[in-house]
């Protein structure tokens, strides 16, 4: 059983008032344990994220029952002085709990993972654990996933996203182990050296782990969650990519990826078809409805725009689907990228923006992802419980001889679902692309 801590912690809180306060050595080994839990609790609210300086909200419910009613305050308090964390006082009760992050100089220090020293807390943990995991396992969605996250073995690959993060290294100029080394030790205080340090370690620990139940244990860990929208949240859906690619299945295998082109603007727009008139759809006259039709089959539409926006035509890809994503789930905004849109697909947007004046512009993202989870949530529950396959959002993983079967289910959903917009002919193959996901590489 293994938390996330601050290098050198212990002697940190010597110099905290409340810390000096306490004589007997185990009750500082608690308190110490209790620390490196809040620490631990910020940094997994924040795997599904790509920067961890953004504040996470933690119940304080929890706070209590891990950390003692009495104490739990002057657990947040040590830190804070310590400048190890930032304490947003703003809450609201039955709405949101108050927020924290951890510092620039935390991550300077370093995050490193630690052993739990005083088994008063360890059985804390163990008791907590225990009826969480009753709880949320009796949920079959969520036991599915728990029992195919132990099926994950993480390959011990840390230099494929140490090149792929450090800039002195480049495909075009492969360096040594030794060298990755030298570069890692020289620059582990660099915040996003230490975050992927740390989350690697975590990682890693799944390769030990045989029941469901021990998934507990992981620093990293955090209650899988179904929201509003019907999308799940958990553990393998929010590892950094560059660490999901390092992993195989415990039996060696590489792992492959099935998933929807385009997914968010695509199901959008299918949606969109669906709200028209079928003969609307099935007639020429419209011919904005036959494009979109169109792209979503082929899975064209980020490409489309893309070719026909100057905004757009010179950005990297990431963030110009980014720049899609936002225009078309945030508040109506006469950008450039917006006014685009509407000269490519003014009938679409204005369905967009109609949504967002009646009924509030989250409710656009909610549409998308509530379509999502009707396709990939359904197909995920009707594959075999003996076969390996997690869901990431808009995308189904599994090893390379599962690959047909899932895609086919997925295809087979999406005309059940949207069966006024397409036919039983109609070709969705290119609608959802196979890729792998292992990238396993080694440097000589």
């Amino acid at each position: 059983m293994k938390q996330f801590t601050i290098k050198q912690l212990f002697h940190l809180l010597e110099t905290d008032e409340s810390f000096k306060t306490i004589s007997k050595t185990d009750n500082k080994r608690l308190y110490l344990d209790k620390c490196n839990w809040f620490i631990s609790a910020i940094l997994r609210s924040n795997t599904q994220i790509e920067d961890e300086r953004l504040l996470q909200n933690i119940n304080s419910k929890t706070l209590k029952t891990i950390l003692g009613d009495r104490y739990y305050k002057d657990i947040i308090k040590s830190l804070q002085n310590l400048d190890l964390i930032y304490v947003n006082n703003r809450y609201s009760v039955n709405r949101f709990s108050k927020s924290y992050l951890l510092t620039e100089k935390a991550f300077k220090i370093g995050i490193i993972t630690d052993s739990i020293h005083s088994e008063r807390f360890r059985n804390t943990l163990k008791n907590y654990f225990k009826k969480r995991y009753e709880e949320i396992n009796k949920n079959p969605l969520i036991k599915k996933i728990l029992t195919n996250t132990i099926k994950l073995f993480l390959t011990d690959n840390a230099p494929k996203y140490l090149a792929k993060i450090l800039p002195t290294v480049t495909a075009e100029k492969p360096i040594s182990n030794l060298e990755l080394l030298d570069l890692w030790l020289s620059s582990i205080n660099d915040f996003t050296l230490s975050r992927y340090d740390a989350y690697f370690s975590s990682f890693r620990l799944i390769n030990q782990i045989n029941n469901p139940f021990e998934i507990f244990n992981l620093p990293i860990f955090f209650e899988p969650s179904i929201s509003k929208t019907g999308r799940v949240f958990h553990l393998v859906a929010s590892a950094p990519k560059l660490i999901r690619k390092s992993f195989l299945t415990k039996a060696r295998e590489e792992i492959y990826e099935i998933d929807m082109s385009s997914a968010q603007p695509s199901l959008l727009m299918l949606e969109w078809l669906g709200s028209l008139k079928l003969k609307q759809l099935r007639t020429e006259q419209n011919e904005e409805a036959t494009l979109c039709l169109n792209l979503v089959l082929n899975g064209e539409i980020y490409s489309h725009i893309t070719k026909n926006s100057s905004f757009l035509s010179q950005m990297e890809y990431s963030k110009m689907k980014q720049s899609i994503l936002t225009t078309l789930n945030d508040k109506i905004r006469p950008t450039k990228l917006y006014r685009e849109l509407f000269i490519l697909f003014p009938n679409f947007m204005k369905w967009i923006d109609n949504i967002k004046e009646n009924e509030g512009y989250k409710q656009v993202s909610f549409i998308g992802q509530s379509a999502e989870a009707k396709i990939f949530v359904s197909v995920y529950n009707e594959l075999p419980s003996d076969m390996f396959s997690l869901i990431i959002h808009d995308c189904i993983i599994t090893t390379n001889e599962n690959t047909d079967l899932v895609k086919t289910l997925l295809i087979k959903k999406v005309k059940e679902i949207y069966q006024n917009v397409l036919s039983k002919n109609s070709d969705l193959d290119r609608l959802f692309k196979v890729e792998k996901v292992s990238e396993i590489i080694t440097y000589n």
